[in-house]
This record gives C-alpha cells, structure tokens and sequence, in this order.
C-alpha cells in the first residue's frame, strides 16, 4: 500500500491492498448461516485521518476525524463481494480548569451492491459494545441477537457518547458517561431499528501510554441474555 500525510490540514491517508482468510472465532458469536464463513478476500482498504487534539493519547481539546472504506471483489482475487464504510469523530472541550467534556460519534454501513447478502462476510459485520464503545456490553455484545439470543452482527450502526471528566490531580480523573448505540441487523432497515444505552462512571490514571481506566457501565436496556452491566478495565484513550 500506500501513505500521504498532508502537513496543512494535520490529515494521514493511506490506500492498500489486502488479501486473506477472515474467520470468525469470537466465543460469543453464533456465525452459522450468517453470510459467508470463512472466505478468501481480496480488497483495496482506505484510511483518512485528521486529528486537531492536544495530546493523542489523552486529549482535553480539539477533534478527531477518521474514515475508513473497503472494497472488495471476486475481480481483486477473493471469493467476496461487498462494500465497508465506517466514519467517526470526537470533539473535546475544556469547561474549566480541572473539567473536560467529551463528545464521541461513530458510524457504519456494510453492502453487497455487487452480490448478494451471502457473500458478506461474517467477520466484516459490526460488533459494538467494549471498553471503547458502549460500555456495558463486554467486547462485540452490544449487537443484534438471533432467536436464540446469538450475537450475529449489525450491516448498520451509529453510537455515540457523552463523557464528563473531573481531575482529582494531575494524575487521576473521575469521569461519568452515557454510551448509546442504534443499530440494525439488515440494511434495509438503515440507520437501525434497536437501541441499546449505558450510563456509568470510573476512575481514569494518567500514563506514559494514556490513561489507565477503570469504568462501570450499567445498561438502561438490556434485552434478554444482556448483562445487566460490566466492568471494564483498559489501556488508552477510549
């Protein structure tokens, strides 16, 4: 592949080519007759981000923009046939001396323009919920769920969050956050048709390498064999 960064607007892009196996192995997923299993795929990946902050791995100030697409085709070597956009940003905003507030949106879409549903790969299917997105959920779950109460994946999303962050010391924050997303297992019905919320709060320790957190998230909405919350402890800026 390759990368450009354009030093006046603060902006890396990048545009590669990528070809491989995707296999779905998460223990919590229930991937049987959900698109294709284990394809080969061959696919031009693109990037673009500009990142105004103050600090990357801890930011109080400034936004971020990211953008991300994927293309891939029986013609570029693979058996898959479909079409990944996912778009974000976060803004940050100094409310005092000691208090931040952060604003965090994200977005995905999924196609088979070119085939048909069966050739969408499992794994390329949307899986929030974690430490960095909605954070009642453990990693994946806050996605659509079968009959059987499987997490099988959404074709569409859009999550978001709202953080306050209050400094105890130069090293220590508490923050309080709600975490939402609305989503949609076919993409037919864009932009979603369930939504699902958390709202918690933690403890946040500023590291060389970010801040160390430990957080709550207690869900407002579960569905059944939802958590009722979960506590996630990380590495990095969410």
């Amino acid at each position: 592949g390759v990368k450009k960064l354009f030093r006046g607007i603060d902006t890396d892009t990048s545009l590669r080519y990528y070809f491989g196996v995707l296999q779905a192995t998460a223990p919590f997923i229930n991937s049987a007759q959900i698109g294709a299993q284990n394809p080969t795929v061959g696919e031009f990946i693109g990037d673009a981000r500009q990142d105004r902050r103050d600090n990357p791995l801890d930011p109080h100030k400034g936004y971020l923009l990211l953008g991300n697409f994927e293309v891939a085709s029986p013609y570029l070597g693979g058996e898959a046939d479909f079409q990944r956009v996912e778009i974000a940003a976060s803004y940050h905003l100094a409310l005092g001396d000691s208090d931040w507030l952060h604003l965090r949106l994200r977005h995905g879409v999924v196609a088979t323009l070119g085939g048909t549903s069966q050739d969408l790969p499992f794994a390329r299917r949307f899986f929030p919920g974690g430490a960095n997105s909605v954070r009642g959920y453990q990693e994946g779950e806050a996605a659509p769920r079968d009959s059987n109460g499987n997490v099988i994946g959404a074709e569409t999303y859009v999550s978001g969050t709202v953080e306050l962050e209050q400094a105890l010391t130069p090293k220590w924050s508490v923050v309080a956050f709600v975490d939402g997303v609305n989503f949609a297992r076919n993409l037919n019905h864009y932009p979603g048709d369930q939504a699902l919320f958390s709202a918690g709060g933690g403890l946040s320790w500023r590291t060389l390498i970010g801040p160390v957190r430990l957080e709550y998230g207690y869900n407002l909405n579960p569905r059944p064999k939802d958590p009722m919350g979960t506590i996630q402890f990380s590495v990095g800026y969410p």
